[in-house]
């Protein structure tokens, strides 16, 4: 296996900072930052692909993170190959027997009544979409360990560490955002086709528009939420 660095970078920030996010094409993780700064890590480890190969993909990112005065701002525009790889949980030797399976067993239940503990347990618990938590939860009964071996893989890891006193903006197409804190501060979400998992988000002020996407939050305490085509 191979590592790219592809950005690390920190910057100040105090309760006045605001934290600007234009994404596409990419997961990332946002956790609580313990030093009142703001912190990008994205990294790449590559499986099995030459160095020529290995040099194309990296550069089929494009990623830029700067700060002016209060804003610190940060723009990742990756390639839709990038994008499609992270959507694979995992590879399986027999997906037509997973989906086949997956709708006879789960898709078409009748709706049935659940306790409150038990949906938050599934967001904490969930990957993203319906197939994805299915192929999640039964991934040993699909998964070859000898095909894994030999299979050329990516894998990315984007860990943003923020402060909890600082406002987030957030526009993307085709992101995959979880937040690991509880949301107390302004935060403004537009998204097309994302999937966006929150603890709980406490802020009256907070604004969301979400289009043709997942979304997940354990409580929501206040805030506006227009939603278009939301399956889950």
């Amino acid at each position: 296996q191979t590592k790219y660095v592809i950005l690390d970078k920190s910057f100040d920030a105090d309760e006045n900072t605001i934290l600007n996010l234009d994404l596409t094409n990419i997961a990332v993780i946002l956790e609580e930052s313990t030093d009142g700064k703001i912190h990008f890590n994205y990294e790449m480890v590559f499986g099995r692909y030459s160095k020529r190969k290995r040099e194309m993909i990296k550069n089929q990112s494009k990623v830029k993170a700067k700060k002016k005065n209060d804003l610190v701002s940060l723009t990742v525009k990756n390639s839709n190959f990038l994008g499609i790889k992270y959507q694979h949980v995992f590879v399986t030797d027999s997906l037509v027997s997973a989906i086949t399976n997956f709708i006879g067993t789960n898709r078409w239940k009748d709706p049935k009544r659940k306790t409150k503990d038990s949906i938050i347990r599934e967001i904490q618990y969930s990957a993203g979409s319906d197939m994805r938590d299915y192929l999640k939860r039964y991934r040993t009964r699909y998964e070859n360990k000898e095909h894994l071996k030999k299979r050329k893989n990516i894998l990315q890891k984007f860990i943003i560490k923020v402060p909890k006193n600082i406002q987030i903006r957030l526009k993307g197409i085709h992101t995959n955002v979880t937040v690991n804190f509880d949301v107390t501060k302004k935060m403004v979400v537009n998204t097309f086709k994302g999937f966006l998992k929150f603890q709980q988000i406490r802020s009256d002020q907070s604004e969301f528009s979400i289009t043709n996407g997942v979304f997940q939050a354990e409580a929501l305490l206040g805030g506006n939420y227009t939603f278009k085509d939301v399956n889950k």
